[in-house]
Formats: structure tokens, sequence, C-alpha cells
């Protein structure tokens, strides 16, 4: 694709046109008749039997062969679908008479629809949206689909998020030359941030034939461009589906009755620590599944977290003793950040915490156990009563490791923290001031961010303004952030959020010093190797 189209597009009409074209083509329509029988997938199943499940008269946009429309039509909706491609309509409407379903298939634009108050509900299927070039006539057709839904009606519409872009990547780099151009050309210009052509509609698609594709690259995007179409925007229940995707209805259950196991351990302990008078307090998974979150299940639990004062181990080694526990400790490598770990004969484990900033790497660099000690709450475990850090400093506490140790990859911190601010009610301001005097407001500012972006948690407006650093050591973090991965950019990442320049030099040195030591997670390794490891 020549370079000029990647900012002087072709009329949004004949890009409309191209994307018919495209999904009339024999082998796409054969693509889809397969995956016609393939039924509703995860995320709809969840819609039909939540929000959508009182039974209705739906419109489906962008049906392509009718594989939602059918089976939104057995479990008893009336349907009405529509598309662009009146080959897809076609292949559509004859699955269906095969089935006897009775469902009313048209050859129709979103942008041309043009019923009145008519609909319960109205699903925009897959990317449809965001094939819909230019985001006049997007608006457009978010109008007419409104328009036709009665007054109570409710619009439920699936749009991609594009995977985070460091600053420097060609896709970032263009949006802002197509930023510029459109500010200075205005009419002129077509194209806007987030345009592009793509290929890649069903495994049968070649590279010759593309259509134009909207990519938003934030929630916020999305959000801003529904609101300028007049739409009064409610999400539905904000971060439950990505839940739905770390806990499935499969894994449950199973959840459920590992937890009730572990907690049932966790009394015996509990009440083993309680009769000598030994301190302590619950962390994340015990105090969270039966205290923050909806239900256990949804909080998977692999061990049981507790903190005590290093003075008292000697003690905590008497009692798990009693209990049937071995010390395993000497069995972990010394890089995992636990302190002590036990486990019993039905391989419950017990990690035992009395620094909370785990990796020796970080240890006197940030310091802020002995604190949350004296802020310590209260919360009942069945009949027991049991201490755990504050809501503010648990928040603390998951940033600090989701940032350092998890290196912002996985979903069940993120809604630790989204169950938190749900649940409770949160201090932001002594979050903020807590993170200024431990030197980890860079720390709080990813950790809070990315559980945003995931889970589209609201925040006060003046939150992620006050923690975020600032440029250039904010464009560096983005970028090392963005990259994800384990190589040893992760370690410059660790450095770089340090509170001060100081404190980054002396995690640096560390990790240096962890190098020329080859040693490396308990094994051998180079400083040669260690470069190796850098992927570009």
């Amino acid at each position: 694709m020549p370079l000029i189209n990647s900012f002087f597009f072709k009329p949004s009409a004949r890009l409309l046109k191209d994307t018919a074209v495209k999904y009339s083509r024999d082998e796409e329509v054969r693509y889809f008749v397969g995956e016609a029988s393939l039924g509703l997938d995860d995320f709809e199943k969840f819609l039909v039997s939540g929000p959508m499940k009182a039974l209705g008269y739906i419109l489906d946009v962008g049906c392509g062969a009718g594989r939602e429309s059918m089976a939104l039509a057995r479990l008893g909706y009336q349907v009405k679908a529509i598309d662009i491609s009146a080959k897809m309509i076609e292949a559509a409407s004859g699955l269906a008479a095969k089935e006897g379903l009775s469902i009313d298939f048209e050859t129709l634009s979103a942008t041309r629809l043009d019923y009145r108050e008519q609909f319960d509900y109205c699903y925009f299927s897959g990317g449809v949206y965001s094939s819909i070039p230019a985001k006049g006539l997007r608006l457009e057709a978010i109008r007419r689909v409104m328009r036709s839904l009665k007054p109570q009606g409710s619009l439920y519409l699936s749009i991609g998020i594009r995977r985070k872009r460091h600053f420097y990547s060609p896709a970032n780099l263009v949006d802002i030359l197509r930023s510029v151009l459109r500010f200075f050309l205005r009419d002129k210009i077509l194209s806007e941030p987030g345009d592009a052509f793509i290929s890649e509609i069903s495994p049968l698609s070649t590279g010759k034939e593309r259509i134009f594709h909207h990519f938003f690259c934030s929630f916020q995007a999305i959000e801003n461009e529904l609101r300028a179409s007049g739409l009064d925007l409610k999400v539905l229940q904000p971060g439950l589906w990505q839940l739905n995707k770390l806990v499935d209805k499969q894994s449950f259950p199973l959840n459920a009755g590992r937890n009730i196991i572990l907690l049932e351990k966790a009394r015996q302990v509990i009440q083993g620590f309680d009769s000598e008078k030994l301190p302590f307090l619950a962390l994340k998974g015990l105090y969270l599944a039966f205290s923050v979150y909806e239900d256990p299940g949804f909080r998977p639990m692999s061990d049981i977290d507790l903190l005590i004062k290093k003075g008292d181990l000697g003690k905590a080694r008497l009692i798990f003793g009693s209990l049937g526990y071995s010390d395993v400790s000497s069995l972990w490598r010394k890089d995992s950040g636990l302190d002590a770990t036990f486990v019993n004969k039905d391989k419950v484990y017990v990690d035992i915490h009395w620094d909370l900033c785990q990796y020796e790497r970080f240890k006197g660099i940030i310091d802020l156990t002995d604190e949350f000690w004296d802020r310590a709450i209260d919360f009942s475990l069945g009949d027991l009563s049991v201490k755990t850090l504050s809501a503010e400093d648990h928040i603390l506490y998951i940033c600090l490791h989701y940032v350092l140790y998890d290196f912002l990859s996985g979903l069940k911190p993120v809604y630790d923290i989204f169950y938190l601010v749900k649940e409770k009610k949160v201090d932001w301001e002594k979050i903020i001031s807590r993170a200024q005097k431990y030197g980890i407001k860079s720390i709080v500012y990813y950790g809070l961010k990315k559980t945003q972006e995931i889970t589209l948690l609201e925040l006060p407006g003046f939150v992620l303004a006050q923690l975020k650093p600032k440029i250039p050591k904010r464009i560096i973090l983005d970028y090392l952030a963005a990259r994800n991965d384990r190589s040893i950019f992760k370690y410059f990442y660790q450095s770089l959020v340090m509170g001060s320049f100081r404190d980054s030099l002396r995690v640096a040195f560390r990790l240096l010093m962890r190098v020329f030591s080859r040693q490396r997670h308990g094994e051998a390794i180079s400083f040669r190797d260690t470069i190796r490891s850098i992927r570009l």
C-alpha cells in the first residue's frame, strides 16, 4: 500500500463498497458458512445469560453467514439480521431455512438503517463497527441504531482495542503525522489516527485485497467517539468479562473447591498462631477471595500468604511443625521472593513473609512493611477475626508486586485492584502521599494505569496525574512496559521505575553484581549470555 494512501484515502463510500466486495468473495463466504455452526462464543453466552436474559426482538448488525443470528433464534429471540454483503445474506438465509429458523435477513449497511423504536436489543458483532470507514459514517451508524431501539432498548457493541504500541513504533509515528496533517489540511485529508488497511478477515484472505479497518488504541478513544454520537454511554459491568477470561465456567468450581480447602487449612494455622499469641497479617488471596470478591471462586488461590515479624520465625516453625508442615524454604530459589515456605502432606503451601518488598535487589530501597503493620484492619474469616493490610496499603502492595515482579503481566493482580476499589472505600489522597513517601509513585502509576486499561476502572482524574513520572522518564518506561517481555529490558525497567535517580543506580548496581556473580534464578549465566537475551 503506497504511503500516500495512508493519509489520503479514497472517499468513504468507495471504501465501504470495497468492504462489501471483500466479504462477497466465494472463499470468504464459504469460510463464514463453516463458522456458522459454532454457535455463540463465550462473550455472547455471557450476554444472553445475564443482561440479555429476557427474550425479545434483537437486531444483529453485520451478521455474516448467520452464526449469532441462528444461535439467538434457537434460544427463542426474534431476530432481524443485516449485512452489507448480499452473498453473506443469501448464505445465511439458506442455512436458517434448512434448520427451519424464522429470521428476517436483509442486505443493508448500518449506515443506511432506517427503523424506528422496534428492537429490544442490538448487537454489533465482532469488528463490524471498526470496518465502517470514517468517523462520520460510524457515528451515523450509531445514531441510526439508537433510533431503531425501543425507549428501554439496549445496544451491545463489540469493539477491539489495539495492543498498546510504544512511543517510537511505526503505528504511533504515523498516527502523530496524521494528527499534524489533519490540523493543517483540515478537510483535504480523510484518514485519522487509527485508520488502516487490513487483509486478515479470515484464513482465506489474501494480501492483495485489503479493506478499511479503524484501530482504537484505548477505551478512552472509544468512549470519546461514542459520546460524540450523542450516546448515553453505559459500560456493561466493567471488568467482568475480562474476569471471565481469568476464571471461566469450568475453572470456577475448581477454584471454589480449592479455596475452601485452603480456607480450612488457613483457619488451622491462624488458630495455632492465635494460641501462641503470634501476631500476623493475612495477605492477598486469603483476604481478597473471602472479603472483597463477589464470590471466592472468582479469585484463584494457589497458596496461603501470611506476614509475620522476622523475629517470630522460630516460633512460627514450631507451630507449623505441630500442624504437620515441613519447612521447604531451602528448596526454593533465593530469588523467588519468598522469605519462608511450609507445606503439609496435602500439598498446601503457606508462604511466610516478613518483608513485603521481597527481592534482594530492592531491600533497603523500598521500606514500607513496618508502617503497614501500624495501619492493619480486621476482617472476618468465618468465626475468626483476622488482621490484614488496609485497602490503601493492599493496593500499594499489589502494585509493587505487579510492576516489579510480574512485570505487568497476568490478570489476577489487575482484578485484585479492581475489586478493592469497587468494594472498599479507598482514600486516594493516602495512596498518593504514601507512594510519594516510599518512592514508589511510578510503580503505583503503572499498576493503576494497567488496571484501568484492562478493567475500565474509573479513577478520579487527579490520581494518575499526580502519580505519573515526568517526561522523558515516562517515554522510556512506556516503551519498556509495552515490550512486556522477560529479556534484559525487564531489568532496565525495574531500575528506572524507582523513585529517585540514586535508587535507580542502586538497583542497577545490584543487578549488575548479580550478572557478574554468574547467578540468575539459581542457574549459572555469564554476562555475555545476558546480553544475548536482548531481543530487539
